[in-house]
């Protein structure tokens, strides 16, 4: 899944489908769906990691996941506004993509690591 989705959205869409799926009916649409999506990622990640099990391991997780996931969906608010004065067809556009997706991968692996390591 790692390699195949280059965004933390992506990702989390195809892990586990039906959870994903459960997630968007009881809790991120009750929540305020997509216009509070930066502020409800944090109490359902804190959720699902303490769901998992009461450790601080699936804390970290959690929390590694909601700020990378919250930097992700920002970066995408910021460079698809008009006002951005770069564009992806642009060479250092592309490249700025392909370091974003770069990026992307290493921190979902770092993410997942937090299950073993936890905030160490």
């Amino acid at each position: 899944c790692v390699c195949n989705n280059y965004t933390f959205v992506g990702f989390w869409r195809s892990w586990h489908r039906s959870l994903h799926m459960w997630v968007l009916r009881y809790m991120y649409h009750p929540m305020g769906g997509h216009s509070r999506r930066l502020l409800i990622v944090w109490p359902i990640f804190i959720f699902i990691g303490l769901w998992h099990d009461l450790e601080w391991t699936w804390l970290a997780w959690a929390l590694f996941n909601c700020a990378f996931m919250t930097f992700e969906v920002t970066d995408l608010l910021i460079c698809s506004s008009s006002s951005s004065s770069l564009t992806f067809r642009s060479l250092l556009g592309k490249w700025l993509v392909l370091l974003a997706i770069v990026l992307n991968i290493y921190l979902l692996i770092l993410s997942n690591l937090a299950i073993l390591y936890g905030f160490q």
